[in-house]
């Protein structure tokens, strides 16, 4: 991209959510690589803690937290039309949305930015949005069809993409979702992290981390430890994140007292400030993903950044990543049993360790931002 067509204004709303580590990454290698890169996200962006070289930007303001819906739709539409304007103001080249809050908001933009001769690029995340809105996928039909360039991190939501809404394969490609280098600490160590965590050096820890979603599949894995409590001295389950998307914390809780084995799990539940999270991850043992279903997950590559083995349902998602007793494991997604005996096969000796700095290794070779911005710098020029 030459200097006089390098502008690009990244659109991500949700920067309330675990979304802002995947934008900050991405910016923060794009800016690296000289793209005049500005990022218009949420007033409530969870990293202002974090130092940055490209501009930020608080577009979407008051469009979260406990407002009434009427109010925060008032607020995304007025903050759609500041977009508009900055971007035609700034003659910014490149439009980039990331996923979208109210898909039919953001459809109309998109329209108006390719009518002002903007190119329009889009990586959903989620092939299909998470949000049950009306005509749904009549509006992510349209935006598929619209936009110069689609992003998936990986062959398996291309398929998706493809099969599910008819998008053309050409404007399809493939970057993969990179690791979490801007945000792991190395220097903490596994005691550390458990003493202000307040677990004990002895305590084998599972942890469970992020949105506690239905499709998480939290309860397989709750019904996994009185497989293994027997099996696996000091075994602790840790679950951290906020309940959501059809789960509530009761649920949970009484999935726990069914199961019997409330004093084999420590419930952490709400939203875990950004300064603790490398915390929860360096304590742990395993990071246990039992997903019914994912497009994408934030925490296995977090959990592989931070050299933790992961044990995960065998869903296609995951493959990418996760190569059984090299750099992860997987179990049959839905099956409890099997899940309890592939964490009983990864604690049963040290080589789970070896597994862990394998999925470090992996991380930094083939998903580390720097080759990621490389790839879409080049996205970026072929459309221009």
């Amino acid at each position: 991209m030459s200097k006089r067509n390098n502008k690009v204004l990244m659109i991500s709303p949700l920067g309330y959510t675990g979304l802002a580590y995947y934008d900050y990454s991405l910016c923060q290698s794009l800016s690296k690589l000289g793209i005049n890169i500005e990022l218009c996200t949420s007033d409530q962006w969870i990293l202002s803690s974090y130092k940055n070289t490209f501009k930020l930007t608080y577009t979407y303001k008051r469009c979260s937290g406990n407002v009434s819906k009427i109010i925060k739709g008032f607020h995304y539409f007025k903050a759609s039309v500041n977009v508009l304007i900055h971007a035609i103001c700034i003659k910014a080249s490149i439009v980039h949305f990331q996923i979208p809050e109210i898909p039919a908001i953001d459809l109309c933009l998109m329209v108006i930015l390719k009518i002002c001769g903007k190119k329009v690029v889009f990586t959903p995340h989620d092939i299909g949005h998470n949000k049950n809105f009306p005509l749904n996928k009549i509006i992510l039909s349209y935006i598929y069809l619209i936009v110069d360039r689609i992003i998936v991190h990986k062959k398996a939501n291309l398929d998706t993409i493809i099969k599910e809404f008819g998008v053309n394969t050409e404007k399809i490609r493939i970057v993969p979702h990179g690791g979490y280098e801007y945000f792991v600490n190395y220097s903490i160590t596994k005691m550390e992290a458990r003493n202000k965590l307040g677990y004990s050096k002895d305590h084998k820890i599972l942890l469970f981390f992020g949105n506690i979603k239905l499709d998480k599949g939290l309860e397989i894995l709750i019904k996994s430890i009185p497989l293994l409590r027997k099996e696996i001295q000091n075994i602790k389950l840790v679950i951290a994140g906020k309940a959501c998307g059809g789960m509530t914390e009761d649920m949970v809780r009484s999935i726990v007292e069914k199961e019997g084995v409330y004093d084999l799990v420590d419930l952490n539940f709400g939203f875990i400030p950004v300064e603790e999270i490398e915390y929860f991850y360096m304590a742990s043992d395993i990071v246990v993903l039992p997903y019914k279903k994912v497009s994408e997950s934030g925490v296995v590559r977090f959990a592989q950044t931070c050299g933790k083995p992961v044990v995960c349902s065998d869903l296609e998602e995951f493959k990418d990543t996760v190569f059984c007793g090299e750099t992860g494991y997987l179990f049959k997604t839905g099956d409890q049993a099997d899940l309890a005996l592939q964490i009983k096969t990864a604690l049963s000796n040290e080589r789970y360790l070896q597994v862990g700095e394998n999925a470090k290794r992996l991380m930094k070779d083939r998903y580390s931002w720097d080759k990621i911005g490389v790839v879409m710098t080049s996205i970026y020029r072929e459309i221009l």
